[in-house]
């Protein structure tokens, strides 16, 4: 069987060296130094947890779970549940959820609680 047929021919690469370990380090460094770190500057404030209901923490991570009650311009008043690390939330790790929305959500996590109690006894 022979290979497929390309619609186009392969690309032709100069034949450059391979950088060296030196140069991919320099690179490696410029990449590192554009990345943004996502960590808050050491001057910045940190953002408002809001009103702090529960903080569990997860000590194998490095973090805590907040469940808190805060606001949105001062009158849309919400739950929110985020990762914190070090006095700041972590990035991407969170909900927010309106009041209209807490009741189903508490009924959902009942639930679980009852199937998850349920799979440990029938182990």
């Amino acid at each position: 069987m022979s290979p497929p047929r390309r619609p186009f021919p392969a690309p032709e690469w100069p034949d450059d060296p391979a950088p060296t370990p030196g140069a991919l380090a320099a690179l490696r460094a410029r990449a590192d130094a554009a990345r943004p770190t996502g960590a808050p500057t050491p001057d910045a404030t940190p953002p408002d947890p809001g009103h702090v209901l529960a903080e569990l923490p997860r000590h194998r991570e490095g973090t805590a779970l907040r469940v808190a009650v805060k606001s949105y311009q001062g009158t849309a008043h919400y739950a929110d549940l985020r990762l914190w690390r070090g006095g700041w939330p972590v990035t991407g790790k969170g909900i927010s959820l309106r009041a209209a929305e807490l009741p189903a959500v508490i009924d959902a996590l009942l639930d679980a609680i009852e199937e998850i109690t349920a799979r440990k006894g029938g182990r």
